[in-house]
């Protein structure tokens, strides 16, 4: 990883990464890494994931931030190498790979995620059952399995971590927004 800002620091006009898209989460990872890194990169956005991981391939584009789903069949045919993944742990589906923590990015978090989330004023006992139930299903051990496989690797949160996860993300990914003057297309 060291190699690659350096490269790019290098020789700035030679440098791209491709994402899915602009303003999607493959984008604000590459934003993010820049801002921590200095990396000189051009974003190249692709219409989907597919085109990109196509031109990855074929040489077209250097590098790609990505889903780890996509990515899987690619990297297990060698097709494409695993530089790191941006989650805070290292991926199921990829145990050998490193994160980019783990590379020397001190803190470098970028994880997509889904929540479950309701209306204001959702009666606490529907809550309840809810949280209940999404932890009976994070216990389940075939479950999670498979969803590893598809390089997710399920997490389970509380509402009040949830929140709090609402809160942080808006805040960092605010200015990864304001600092890469992303605009909406």
């Amino acid at each position: 990883m060291q190699e690659v800002i350096a490269l790019s620091k290098k020789e700035p006009n030679k440098w791209s990464y491709g994402t899915s898209g602009v303003g999607g989460p493959h984008h604000m990872s590459g934003e993010l890494f820049k801002n921590v890194t200095g990396a000189i990169l051009l974003h190249v956005p692709y219409k989907g994931g597919g085109p990109a991981m196509t031109d990855l391939m074929g040489g077209q584009v250097p590098m790609l931030f990505s889903s780890l789903g996509p990515a899987v069949g690619a990297v297990k045919s060698g097709k494409i190498r695993a530089l790191a993944v941006t989650s805070p742990t290292r991926a199921a589906v990829f145990p050998e790979v490193p994160t980019m923590d783990e590379l020397g990015l001190k803190g470098f978090d970028s994880t997509a995620w889904y929540g479950l989330l309701g209306p204001a004023g959702l009666p606490a006992e529907v809550v309840a059952r809810w949280t209940q139930a999404l932890a009976k299903a994070g216990a389940d051990k075939a479950g999670l399995g498979a969803i590893n496989a598809t390089g997710c690797d399920a997490q389970i949160l509380t509402p009040a971590q949830t929140i709090e996860k609402i809160k942080a993300d808006h805040a960092k990914w605010g200015k990864v927004v304001k600092d890469a003057n992303i605009k909406a297309e």
